[in-house]
């Protein structure tokens, strides 16, 4: 991408918060956001059923939450709404694997928002791999190049009389 083809990152950047993988789209890259979506949201969905849907809540948890869950843009925000009834009746063993999880399904996050950011600020890295590739000269315009013209043919060998025989 040229410097005018990028686009501002500031709606990206906040779409890719707000939903994972959206700034990606939003960008035109599919591939990305697909892969950001996919890995991002059953990353988080696994840490809160490992918790029994209690871990992301701004009352129970508000270091966690503040710190960490808020990077989840609308993921977080729908699961505090939710399940803030949610109340523990049994303990839940794997209760500290789930907060990881949703915890690391966040930070992921803000790792999709700042490759949104640097596409949009700096392109994609690989147009930018493919332009800087050793032993790669960039093509110029065609306006720029001389016209060569093709070599000529060698002329035949003039005959001599010690190859004509004589």
């Amino acid at each position: 991408m040229d410097s005018e083809d990028r686009p501002s990152p500031y709606l990206p950047v906040l779409l890719a918060w707000l939903v994972p993988g959206a700034g990606h789209l939003k960008i035109g890259r599919l591939w990305p956001g697909v892969f950001t979506f996919a890995a991002i949201l059953p990353t988080f969905v696994l840490g809160m059923s490992l918790t029994g849907f209690e871990n992301v809540s701004w009352e129970r948890h508000p270091i966690w939450f503040w710190a960490v869950h808020v990077f989840g843009g609308v993921l977080t925000g729908a699961a505090a709404l939710l399940t803030r009834h949610v109340e523990i009746r049994e303990f839940m063993p794997d209760r500290s694997a789930g907060e990881l999880f949703t915890g690391i399904a966040c930070l992921l996050n803000i790792v999709a928002v700042a490759d949104v950011w640097s596409r949009c600020s700096r392109g994609d890295p690989e147009s930018r791999q493919a332009a800087h590739a050793p032993g790669t000269v960039p093509a110029a315009p065609s306006s720029v190049l001389p016209e060569v013209a093709p070599p000529a043919e060698p002329a035949p060998a003039p005959a001599t009389p010690e190859a004509s025989g004589g």
